[in-house]
């Protein structure tokens, strides 16, 4: 027992001197990146694992399925279901980064629902659900989705190509419900603007933000009605009734979604350089925000954000800076709110800004803080390789 210790001791004694005596010694900050990657590639295989079950499993209830006579391209309903499963199946091919597989899904999604939309006339009497919204709502929800997938890829004329789909489903269908093509016009202007199509782009922000404002401005008269339509369709699918939300909360729904339309178009303004146009919008959009929603900081965040980025673009860097380090406080309030990562964010462009109005030694500072911070952010990866770009760049 002696000996086993001796030996132990002997065999450390002998580690730490060549670990002493080594060019390369071994440094801890090494070891826990070579433990992450260990374990992000054990998460990724969890994944692949994960989808590669779940597709196999898809697949061998559609070949059931279509074995008992139950195709998915007669029956309108069975489209919806596996559509609905094509659709999480997309999203567990792009958390692993399969790409191609993801778009193969949404494809497919999109494939079923159109099809379950043109069923044969003679076959809706026996089947009286396609008549339903949910199936006309699964169908732009599709469109949508697949759209984002392409906005997120930067494929933007196909992004475009979908948004477009899903409002025109929607305007054909339920005409009365304007206010829900309000995020699908944004959408598309946002893909419009990546394509420079900027009239366009700026004809689909206007009508978001027509329709937004028309909604809130009129959110009372309208409540009974959406409240009726609510209350409707949880008893057929249910078979009691209760209140689904309250008037407060969609009052509150509704003015978020105008400020969402404000700031936006008030981006894209910057932009084009249409700057007076750009500060009076994001001017209201701080002051509305910080008067009726200063319970959500992360969003009094970002319009701060977005006024500071507009304050740099002309030059006034007294302005910006105020509002990136206010926005800064508060992203770092926010610690449970998804967009807590993005104080990163905000500091790159406040030291962006110090490099423009020619303060390098707080430029410097400042990138050193981003830094720190997006080590700890693992979505933040490319933003950290600006940052020490950046930092090369003022050592020089």
């Amino acid at each position: 027992m002696i000996w086993s210790v001796v030996l132990v001791i002997a065999a450390v004694s002998l580690l730490f001197l060549l670990l002493q005596e080594s060019e390369t010694p071994l440094q801890a900050e090494d070891l826990h990146e070579d433990l992450l990657e260990l374990h992000r590639a054990h998460r990724r295989a969890e994944w692949q694992a994960q989808v590669a079950s779940a597709s196999t499993t898809l697949s061998q209830e559609i070949e059931e399925l279509e074995k008992l006579g139950a195709s998915v391209q007669q029956d309108p309903l069975v489209a919806s279901q596996f559509a609905e499963r094509l659709l999480a199946m997309a999203e567990e091919h792009e958390s692993c980064g399969e790409i191609e597989a993801t778009e193969r899904s949404y494809l497919r999604a999109v494939s079923l629902l159109e099809q379950a939309q043109t069923l044969p006339t003679q076959l809706a009497h026996l089947l009286p659900s396609v008549q339903t919204p949910e199936l006309h709502f699964d169908l732009i929800e599709a469109y949508r989705e697949i759209g984002l997938f392409y906005q997120r890829r930067e494929r933007h004329e196909e992004a475009a190509h979908y948004f477009r789909r899903s409002l025109q489903v929607h305007e054909t269908l339920f005409e009365g419900e304007a206010h829900d093509r309000v995020p699908m016009l944004l959408d598309l202007a946002d893909s419009l603007a990546q394509l420079s199509d900027h009239d366009e782009a700026e004809a689909s922000f206007l009508k978001a933000v027509e329709l937004a404002k028309y909604f809130y401005e009129h959110i009372d008269d309208e409540s009974d009605n959406a409240g009726a339509r609510l209350k409707h369709m949880h008893q057929d699918l249910h078979g009691d009734i209760h209140d689904m939300w309250t008037d407060e909360e969609e009052r509150e729904e509704a003015l978020f979604l105008w400020m969402a339309c404000l700031h936006n178009l008030g981006h894209f303004y910057t932009t084009q350089k249409r700057y007076d146009e750009a500060l009076e919008l994001l001017q209201r959009v701080v002051s509305l925000s910080e008067r009726q929603c200063s319970s959500d900081e992360a969003f009094v965040a970002v319009a701060m954000h977005s006024l500071a980025d507009l304050y740099t673009e002309k030059a006034e860097y007294e302005e910006a800076e105020l509002l990136y380090l206010r926005a800064f406080e508060l992203r770092e309030r926010a610690m449970m709110h998804p967009d807590h990562h993005l104080r990163v964010s905000t500091l790159y462009a406040l030291a962006k800004m110090y490099i423009r109005g020619g303060q390098l030694d707080d430029a410097k500072l400042t990138l050193l803080q981003a830094e720190d911070l997006a080590k700890t952010e693992h979505s933040e990866k490319d933003l950290l390789l600006d940052i020490q770009e950046q930092l090369t760049l003022l050592s020089v």
